[in-house]
């Protein structure tokens, strides 16, 4: 499938489950980048999901890690409401759909802790189309562990009887 058609699908799973969803163009990228805004009961904090879902044809153009910082700021930036901090934080989940993966793109996204700074986290999530698969970090968090949760199921959920999770 074309990096363009699974992103379309991922488009449509995050409409469908709630998220307001508008085409942006984020570090040079093509984006549909989602938006929802949830209560974290366990830390009592209102949080901020962002989800881009960015498309390129050539797998090189971009590094997962590049987009990922780009969909993090982009996310700080339009964040609406209270400042970062104020019991409110962002998490920013980035898709990044490439035509292919090779060992060490999927390596580095499996081995590369996540971007954080003050009140904002990221996940990063590189989908090979061609094999309908999806890498994402494979290590702990250390800092940030109670929102590890958050990105799990927001990836499942967005990703289910989509993609299926590859190995490294």
């Amino acid at each position: 499938m074309s990096p363009e058609a699974t992103a379309e699908r991922l488009r449509s799973r995050l409409a469908e489950s709630g998220y307001t969803v508008q085409a942006v163009t984020i570090g040079g990228v093509p984006t549909d980048i989602a938006h929802k805004r949830v209560t974290h009961w366990p830390t009592l904090t209102s949080m901020h999901l962002f989800v881009a879902v960015g498309r390129v044809e050539d797998s090189y153009a971009v590094t997962a890690q590049q987009y990922t910082k780009a969909v993090l700021d982009h996310a700080c930036a339009n964040k609406p409401g209270l400042p970062r901090g104020l019991q409110t934080g962002v998490l920013a989940t980035a898709f990044l759909v490439v035509p292919t993966t090779d060992q060490a793109s999927r390596a580095a996204v499996a081995e590369t802790t996540p971007l954080k700074r003050f009140a904002g986290m990221t996940s990063t999530v590189l989908v090979d189309a061609s094999a309908d698969s999806y890498y994402t970090y494979q290590g702990h968090r250390v800092v940030g562990s109670a929102y590890s949760n958050v990105f799990a199921r927001q990836i499942r959920d967005t990703t289910n009887g989509l993609l299926k999770p590859g190995g490294v």
